[in-house]
């Protein structure tokens, strides 16, 4: 049993203290270390560069045997045969000159960037050791090596790690470092092996305000199939936006090679790149696989790898089955998704027409000559609502909408806690709009929603991308191409459960916008869930001598399991215990435990107008009289 009490005025609670110990850390700073994702696949691996510092502006890393096996396979499609029974983890040696560079090389034109190094005509040695412009990774020279030295943290393995700069490519000394043993040597030329040094590479930083790198988000998990979308940001080396890039031209990749794009979100796949605008864009993708995947932005010299989706099977739709004998029927509701938490589906004549076989006894009239699996159009507003109403009650759930007496118009859009079978909200049909398959026919599934009042309320065109649609004149007239759409609830929740869903706290006796008012209580006294309801409490008056409050509350009947009672004591309960008296839906006869209540219900609501009265005659000898009101679930 979950209980909430609320005090009355004169009665004062002791608050709750609570002490927080403040533990104050020492954290040394720095700059970050970056990370760089390259090649796809299983040939694609990451590089954490050290971070710069003053004395080095730029990022360091050793290469491992890993790393230099997956660009092997990347560029010759096999595994590089010396590293062969080698830890992964190990430092990469037995590397040729040539081998080295082209390393160095690949990473660069991995990023849009520029060769690092120009090699000669046949690929045997390099014409300079001179950088190339608008390269980023490099060969470390020997000041460069010797300054970020102590950055460095080396592998295991059986190669030592050396400076091995050469300056014409051919049998060059080389300053061994980190092993102490001087003139180390190309084991004969540049491409030839040598045996046991590994090497570094250095990242270099960008000039200050240039594209440095790409932002790219991206929510996870996602349905394999259904288009989503990610959005790309271009960053400086200080993490800001490059809000005046109009220009770069981005290129979107996966690291599976299974993602499709579509730039110009035209709903066809095929176009992966994008211009960024403002320094920034979103593209639309989608995977149809099963799958771990990341997608990476590069261009400009910039380059960044989302964080990794997980790629989903769909779950199983919900098949549910209306009406007896031949007018029986199922609809297969789409499955309940991450994004969507509601089953979809669009209705059909066939179906429609069984519906009004089973009430009314005769086929629907305006369908005749329509193909029984096109989409059931010309229904007017009433039918459409007692169609809704009917796949409810005929599964013993509540109808979902409230008629006027006439039936003519509804009461409210308002869905009735406890069904299950609603029409969507547009924010519901936009959200399933990925998911949904239409059925052929001469109408169009649109949003249908009214705007309330039953009457003349536009309707959202998403399927044939027309805005602006209406129902021909009033609610009960037909309208004569717009299909509609069912959605089913897979979790029918309680009145409180549906008022609450999206709160960050969501227990009947939880406060999660501290304002001394639970939920449970909130939600009895017409409050909101995230809103200040405060005002929503009873206001207590002293009037001869009978402790009187007032406050509006749900109806009993449209509080499910929860109760709402008045509860009095002299003494705060402890001596004289707390009286209880449950609220009513209508004024009672006489006093109920010796409460007087009288309630006005307000129309077309499931609220009412309560006051409450409790005599003197229950206070103490010193005229003190405490009332509170009580809010309990099961």
């Amino acid at each position: 049993m979950q209980t909430h009490t609320y005090p009355m005025a004169g009665e004062r609670a002791r608050p709750t203290v609570a002490l927080i110990a403040l533990l104050a850390l020492g954290l040394a700073g720095g700059a970050p270390a970056t990370t760089e994702t390259f090649g796809t696949g299983t040939s694609q691996f990451s590089m954490t560069f050290n971070p710069s510092t003053a004395a080095y502006e730029m990022g360091d890393t050793e290469v491992l045997n890993d790393q230099f096996n997956k660009f092997y396979q990347a560029t010759t499609g096999s595994a590089y045969a010396i590293n062969v029974g080698r830890a992964l983890t190990d430092t990469v040696c037995q590397v040729s000159g040539i081998e080295v560079v082209d390393f160095i090389n690949w990473l660069n034109t991995r990023l849009g960037l520029p060769p690092a190094y120009t090699f000669n005509a046949s690929h045997t040695a390099l014409v300079n050791w001179n950088r190339a412009s608008g390269a980023r990774f490099f060969l470390p020279k020997e000041a460069e090596w010797n300054a970020g030295y102590t950055l460095n943290h080396y592998a295991p393995g059986p190669c030592a790690f050396e400076w091995i700069q050469a300056g014409t490519g051919v049998g060059t000394v080389m300053d061994g470092v980190n092993d102490g043993v001087a003139n180390k040597k190309w084991n004969g030329v540049f491409t030839n092996k040598f045996s046991d040094t590994g090497f570094r590479v250095i990242r270099a930083v960008p000039p200050v305000g240039s594209l440095d790198h790409f932002d790219v988000a991206v929510s996870s998990p996602q349905l394999a199939g259904s288009t989503f979308s990610i959005t790309v940001t271009a960053k400086n080396a200080s993490g800001n936006t490059m809000t005046a890039d109009n220009l770069t031209l981005v290129t979107m990749a996966s690291s599976t090679g299974h993602a499709q794009f579509d730039s110009n979100a035209d709903g066809t796949s095929g176009d992966n790149t994008k211009t960024l605008a403002n320094g920034t864009f979103t593209i639309n993708m989608k995977d149809d696989v099963v799958e771990v995947v990341t997608i990476t932005a590069t261009g400009g010299g910039g380059r960044g790898t989302s964080k990794a989706i997980t790629m989903n099977a769909w779950p199983p739709p919900e098949i549910v089955t209306f009406g007896t004998d031949a007018n029986q029927f199922s609809l297969t509701f789409n499955p309940v998704t991450v994004v969507y938490n509601a089953g979809d589906t669009q209705i059909l004549n066939d179906q429609f027409n069984k519906f009004y076989l089973a009430t009314k006894g005769y086929a629907f009239p305006n369908n005749p000559g329509l193909a029984l699996t096109d989409t059931a159009c010309q229904i007017n507003g009433v039918d459409l609502v007692d169609f809704i109403n009917w796949l409810n009650t005929s599964s013993g759930w509540p109808a979902a909408y409230t008629f006027n007496q006439a039936h003519t118009e509804l009461v409210s859009w308002n869905r009735v806690p406890g069904s299950k079978f609603f029409l969507p909200t547009e924010a519901e049909w936009n959200a399933a709009l990925a998911y949904i398959h239409y059925a052929p026919g001469p109408c169009v599934s649109e949003w249908i929603q009214d705007n309330g009042s039953g009457d003349g309320g536009n309707l959202n065109g998403v399927d044939d991308r027309v805005v602006g649609k209406k129902w021909d004149d009033g609610f009960n007239n037909t309208y004569s191409d717009v299909g509609f759409r069912v959605i089913s609830d897979p979790t029918v929740r309680s009145p409180f459960e549906s008022w609450i869903m999206g709160a960050p706290q969501t227990g009947f006796s939880d406060d999660p916008n501290h304002d001394g008012v639970a939920n449970g209580l909130a939600w009895l006294l017409n409050g909101t869930p995230m809103g200040n309801s405060r005002s929503r409490l009873p206001l207590a008056t002293n009037a001869g001598g009978k402790l009187v409050m007032s406050f509006q509350c749900l109806r009993a009947g449209a509080r499910g399991t929860a109760a709402l009672s008045v509860q009095y004591s002299n003494d705060l309960g402890m001596v004289d215990s707390w009286h209880a008296a449950a609220v009513p839906d209508s004024t009672p006869t006489g006093p109920i435990n010796g409460v007087v209540f009288t309630v006005t219900p307000i129309p077309n609501s499931n609220y009412q107008n309560v006051t409450v009265e409790i005599p003197l005659s229950a206070a103490s000898n010193n005229g003190k009289l405490f009332g509170r009101l009580q809010a309990t679930d099961k």
